[in-house]
């Protein structure tokens, strides 16, 4: 809260609802602290499509969780993620989320102390959605 990322962020979040129809409306206050996990920023907003219950895109009908039980315990529980100090430049923000983002692939950890875990790292070979591939690159840039 306060610091100049903090309000950058939060301004662009509230353009980005006022100019882009469908866009998930901001739900916290200048205020309130304001954290955006490293890399996914196009996933984050997707959940908050269906936490929010807002209208479908393409089609009629609202963004629901049905029987997703996955979908439904990251909104109620959150994801795994990593959150960097305010005072990291934007240029290396970038950077890092580039670099975690372009090995998908390889998944790794988080302890409950925030400590990367990279003892299970293996190279994942599942079938990956078209929206989790091309969402990867584009969250590093914005």
């Amino acid at each position: 809260v306060g610091s100049p990322l903090h309000d950058m962020s939060l301004q662009a979040w509230q353009k980005k609802v006022r100019d882009e129809e469908g866009f998930p409306p901001v739900r916290i206050q200048s205020h309130e602290e304001l954290f955006c996990s490293l890399g996914n920023g196009h996933f984050f907003q997707a959940l908050n499509l269906y936490d929010c219950g807002c209208p479908l895109m393409n089609g009629s009908g609202k963004y629901v969780v049905g029987g997703d039980v996955d979908l439904a315990e990251a909104l109620v529980h959150g994801v795994p993620s990593i959150i960097l100090r305010n005072e990291i430049p934007r240029a290396a923000r970038t950077k890092i989320a580039y670099l975690l983002n372009a090995k998908r692939e390889y998944q790794w950890a988080l302890d409950e102390n925030g400590t990367v875990d990279l003892s299970s790292l293996r190279e994942q070979t599942r079938y990956c959605k078209q929206f989790e591939c091309m969402s990867k690159f584009l969250d590093a840039v914005q």
